[in-house]
C-alpha cells in the first residue's frame, strides 16, 4: 500500500488553484470549479481540492508538504505573498518546520525532516523510551530558555549511537 492522493476541502477551488499553483504545485485536472488535481513537483503524489457547501470544523485538515532547501523555499514564498503563520524552525523531533493556512483554513505545514522522517534516532532502539523522553524534556527546555534543542539532539543520538 502506498499513499499517493490526498484531496482537501474548499469553499472557492478557483482561488485554492491559485493558491496551490503559488506553492509549486502542477495543476494537472481541472474539468469544472468543483475540483482539480495537482502532482507536487518532487516524487509521484498528488493533491486535490473539491469543492463543499460547508468547511470542517474543528482542528481540520493538516497536510505535510516536505521541502529540501525549506528556508529558501519560505523565502520565495513570502515574496510571492503567501502568509506564513510561522517560519522555519527547529522542532525538538528533528524536524523544521514553516505553518501555513491555505485560503479555506487547512492547515499546511512545509518542513524538512530528511532522514528523521522515517528513520527518527527513538524508531526501533534500545533506547528508544529515552529518545522519546528526552524530547519530551527539550521541547520544554526550548520554550522555558528560546534554545534550539536540535544540535544537543544530535549530538546525543551519535553518541548513543557508538555506545
Amino acid at each position: 500500500m502506498n499513499l499517493n492522493q490526498i484531496t482537501v476541502p474548499s469553499i472557492n477551488v478557483p482561488q485554492s488553484i491559485v493558491f496551490y499553483q503559488q506553492l509549486g504545485l502542477r495543476l494537472i485536472v481541472h474539468t469544472h470549479d468543483a475540483y482539480a488535481r495537482f502532482e507536487c513537483p518532487d516524487g509521484t503524489s498528488t493533491f486535490s481540492i473539491h469543492a463543499v457547501d460547508q468547511l470542517p470544523t474543528g482542528s481540520g485538515v493538516m497536510v505535510y508538504f516536505e521541502c529540501e532547501h525549506l528556508d529558501a523555499q519560505v523565502a520565495h514564498l513570502i515574496e510571492k505573498g503567501i502568509v506564513f503563520s510561522e517560519l522555519p524552525n527547529d522542532k525538538s523531533w528533528l524536524w523544521r518546520e514553516a505553518h501555513l493556512n491555505d485560503p479555506d483554513g487547512n492547515h499546511l505545514i512545509l518542513y524538512h525532516a530528511g532522514d528523521n522522517r522515517r528513520n527518527p534516532p527513538w524508531r526501533g532502539s534500545v533506547f528508544g523510551g529515552f529518545y522519546a523522553a528526552t524530547a519530551i524534556l527539550l521541547y520544554l527546555f526550548r520554550y522555558s530558555t528560546g534554545v534550539s534543542p536540535v544540535i544537543f539532539l544530535k549530538i546525543l543520538r551519535n553518541a548513543l549511537v557508538s555506545v
